[in-house]
């Protein structure tokens, strides 16, 4: 069994937003990593400008994207993508694959399926995606929230749930990277987010975008 590397990244942050500066070229794109194919949900949404360029600072410059608000592994998001994660993930293979492209994989799906899905619908949806990924180097990005009221399924224990799902399925398998989204997030938490605990705010975007840009390219190098 393969141990999970579960990433959290030491980075330095200057008033509030991450500074990096990290050693690559276009020159040094992975050989096994023609395509990113980033599948999201409305986190990814509202931060594609700030992601997309830095996927391409990165030396990537082919990023197939899809994300849609509400969108979870099972359930189509409400816009302006109404597919869900799986099938948002399915298009993508297909679109790869029509173009004879090695994609590498960047999954950013889970908060709204941790909020409402049992733990045995999220591990499905988890090894459902994997199928699609079928053996390419990928990596996932974890999920961060904290409670907003009484009632409410977004909460912080809700986040560790999924967590601990995608950790553990990660073990199984030998291509897949858990980006730690949430250890990196949470001391920061009460600067990056809106009120809801559940969106971010610009410098939380601008933070996020970095982190997922920057370090998911990294591990998708070193995988290939």
């Amino acid at each position: 069994m393969r141990r999970v590397q579960l990433v959290v990244l030491a980075w330095t942050v200057m008033a509030g937003v991450i500074a990096g500066s990290p050693e690559t070229s276009p020159a040094l794109g992975p050989k096994r990593c023609e395509a990113i194919l980033h599948v999201g949900d409305s986190l990814t949404l509202t931060m594609v400008p700030e992601l997309l360029a830095t996927y391409r600072s990165q030396g990537f410059q082919r990023v197939q994207w899809s994300a849609a608000r509400g969108r979870s592994m099972h359930a189509p998001g409400r816009a302006p993508d109404k597919t869900s994660g799986l099938e948002a993930a399915r298009k993508a293979r297909s679109w790869s694959k029509a173009r004879g492209l090695r994609p590498c994989w960047v999954i950013a799906l889970g908060t709204n399926d941790a909020a409402g899905g049992s733990s045995r619908q999220l591990t499905r949806g988890i090894r459902k995606m994997l199928e699609i990924i079928d053996g390419d180097p990928a990596v996932w990005v974890n999920v961060w929230m904290f409670d907003t009221a009484p009632d409410t399924k977004f909460t912080a224990a809700n986040s560790l749930r999924f967590n601990r799902l995608l950790a553990s399925e990660a073990a199984k398998v030998d291509n897949l990277t858990v980006l730690d989204w949430a250890g990196f997030a949470q001391p920061f938490q009460r600067r990056w987010y809106r009120p809801d605990h559940l969106h971010l705010n610009k410098l939380g975007l601008l933070n996020r975008a970095r982190f997922v840009g920057i370090r998911a390219t990294a591990l998708l190098r070193r995988a290939a």
